[in-house]
């Protein structure tokens, strides 16, 4: 009777650890948001029948939790779509932080097809920002590995947590 009861105090106090040490080092997840902001900012003469085109936008990084992000890092599925976008400087961002990333992409399109999209710029849109996919990398302040999958697709943006990392 004695052993069992000792069993039993032992089994709750075995969980009572793991899930304590499970939350102290999972629980503290920080949880990065991905948003591209911006439209066609501006066009310009590119010659004598083309129109220089610049789109300014600005990738927003958002953490959501009260948890610093740590080590953030850029994981793209190719070198050929991944946006001009620069490094985050420095590599983390804190808790409920917002850090924006400014880029820009130009490209010149004949006077005739600019004219006639006047009214409608988004199909002048750059092939590498009507479908955008990215990871980021990042860590919390025990060392564990936390993942951001970020999609936009047309208009539909998606941002999705990992914790082991996603493919793209």
């Amino acid at each position: 009777m004695a052993l069992a009861i000792f069993t039993g105090v032992a089994a709750v106090l075995l969980a009572t650890a793991i899930i304590f040490i499970a939350k102290s080092w999972f629980g503290t997840q920080p949880r990065l948001r991905v948003r591209i902001l911006g439209e066609l900012s501006s066009s310009t003469a590119g010659g004598p029948d083309k129109i220089r085109c610049t789109w300014q936008k600005r990738l927003e990084i958002y953490n959501s939790t009260a948890f610093n992000a740590l080590g953030v890092t850029f994981i793209w599925p190719k070198p050929a779509l991944q946006l001009p976008v620069p490094r985050l400087e420095p590599p983390h961002v804190n808790a409920t932080e917002t850090r924006s990333l400014e880029f820009k992409i130009e490209k010149e399109f004949p006077r005739e097809q600019v004219i006639a999209c006047r009214d409608r710029f988004k199909e002048l849109l750059p092939a590498e920002l009507k479908t955008v996919a990215l990871i980021l990398k990042y860590q919390n302040d025990k060392g564990i590995t936390f993942y951001t999958r970020y999609e936009l697709n047309g208009e539909t943006e998606n941002s999705t947590f990992h914790r082991f990392r996603p493919r793209l």
